[in-house]
């Protein structure tokens, strides 16, 4: 049977976003257990998260389309 609805990649980006959001969570989370002040461990935290997904909202919307093709 063929597809009646196109795919639409803004949705699939949009997912993977919110995984990512989620990945920061776990990297937050992780950086509090090896201890230390929770404001040291957020900026420890979001410079790991950037060095995977890129510094800015665009290049991480990019990359989330890329990964949606």
């Amino acid at each position: 049977m063929k597809r009646t609805t196109r795919k639409n990649k803004a949705n699939f980006a949009s997912k993977i976003l919110k995984s990512q959001k989620d990945d920061y969570q776990k990297i937050f989370r992780a950086e509090i257990r090896k201890g230390g002040d929770p404001q040291k461990a957020a900026v420890r935290a979001g410079s790991v998260y950037r060095s995977r997904y890129g510094a800015t909202r665009t290049q991480r919307w990019k990359l989330a389309l890329k990964r949606a093709k």
